[in-house]
């Protein structure tokens, strides 16, 4: 939701309410969304939409419901890492912060674990 959200300038809240979701962490892939200006919520035009703030720029000591991304840093050498939820040692891996965007990894500087290496190493 957050990311629909962010795409289309609608806040979850309103989504959440124009579609009439009572669990806006349910939203499953194919899904349909009812996104318009045009649309009313009883006779009332949408509130004015507001930005979605984006949380764990940095990375979050505690992941937000919506975070999945980890990041650790490498016990031997000190190198920042990210792992996603496909990775192969996700489940394995204790997170140091949590991401919600792997672009907010990258720009923090840390870098993605493959099992060939850091990425771009």
């Amino acid at each position: 939701m957050w990311a629909i959200a962010k795409k289309t300038g609608v806040d979850v809240n309103t989504l959440a309410m124009v579609n009439e979701l009572k669990n806006p962490d349910a939203l499953r892939p194919g899904d349909r969304l009812l996104i318009s200006d045009k649309v009313t919520i009883s006779g009332q035009p949408l509130p004015t939409p507001t930005p979605t703030p984006i949380p764990c720029l940095y990375g979050c000591i505690q992941p937000p419901s919506h975070c999945k991304i980890k990041g650790y840093q490498a016990r031997l050498d000190g190198l920042k890492l990210y792992v996603l939820p496909e990775d192969e040692i996700y489940l394995m891996q204790q997170a140091d912060v949590w991401f919600c965007r792997e672009q907010d990894a990258r720009n923090a500087g840390w870098r993605h674990w493959t099992p060939k290496g850091p990425e771009g190493q």
